[in-house]
């Protein structure tokens, strides 16, 4: 959702990757290993070119889109809208850094970038998403709260 910006688009886009992920799983020994190409194939299908199959894809059961995108906090929804609107890669390397369930090292890998590309990328997008914060709260009759960073 950090990447999509909405519940329905992280959703469709984690439907087609576990689908076709069933046909290729079997080949990882390491759990580790598995969450790290699952990550790499959900970025990949989310940042595929608008006007493809995988970027128009919206889930097939709008119930369960509907349920899941309501047990989200307003903050989290709010957050992730304003997450997706840092540029690649830094939107995918802070995502990756906050969600901590890789080390430094698997997101260079997942990313395919160097270590101080890395940091780059996170610092610019961290700047990003200060900027847009402030923006927010500067524009005027803006009732929404800021989650902090």
């Amino acid at each position: 959702m950090l990447l999509t910006g909405s519940s329905a688009s992280a959703q469709a886009a984690l439907l087609e990757t576990f689908a076709e992920a069933g046909e290729k799983i079997h080949h990882f020994r390491s759990g580790k290993s598995c969450k790290a190409w699952l990550a790499a194939k959900v970025r990949s299908r989310v940042m595929k070119p608008a006007g493809t199959k995988a970027a128009e894809a919206e889930p097939k059961n709008s119930e369960n889109t509907t349920s899941a995108a309501a047990d989200l906090s307003p903050q989290a929804t709010a957050l992730a809208e304003r997450f997706c609107k840092i540029a690649e890669p830094g939107r995918s390397a802070l995502a990756l850094l906050y969600l901590n369930h890789f080390s430094t090292q698997e997101i260079t890998q997942i990313l395919q970038m160097t270590i101080e590309e890395l940091s780059d990328a996170a610092e610019a997008a961290r700047s990003q998403l200060r900027g847009i914060e402030a923006m927010q709260q500067a524009a005027p009759g803006t009732a929404e709260q800021g989650v902090p960073l």
